[in-house]
């Protein structure tokens, strides 16, 4: 039996014949909304919040992930747990110590791209 393929139709002997298939494509989801804001900023905690991602990648939200790096360090700290609304209280931090904080979508298809922000902790009050 010989079969080509000429865009949607399909031809052999005996006919052509064509068909629609749906293709859904897939992918990670994109950075939540920014801007990333830093609220209640005392010397050992803060407050982050976002907007919700515009780009789910074609899936539905599991959470977000949260992630601090402290200064003068190369690795991300992931905060327990996913975040299931778009704020988070952080908690166990330095005083007068420069945090960057970054926040990522997860779904099936992996975690996204990061809303990002720098922020310095010092006695309620926010220096970035």
């Amino acid at each position: 039996m010989f079969v080509r393929a000429e865009g949607k139709d399909l031809e052999d002997k005996k006919g052509t014949d064509s068909a629609e298939i749906p293709i859904i494509v897939q992918d990670k989801p994109g950075p939540p909304e920014g801007p990333l804001n830093i609220t209640d900023v005392f010397g050992d905690s803060c407050k982050l919040a976002w907007k919700p991602l515009i780009e789910d990648g074609s899936s539905p939200i599991l959470g977000y992930v949260v992630e601090k790096l402290e200064e003068g360090s190369y690795i991300w700290d992931r905060m327990p747990g996913i975040v299931e609304g778009e704020s988070r209280k952080i908690i166990g931090l330095k005083e007068v110590i420069k945090y960057k904080f970054r926040v990522r979508a997860e779904h099936v298809n992996g975690i996204g791209e990061p809303l990002e922000k720098t922020v310095i902790i010092k006695n309620s009050k926010r220096y970035s």
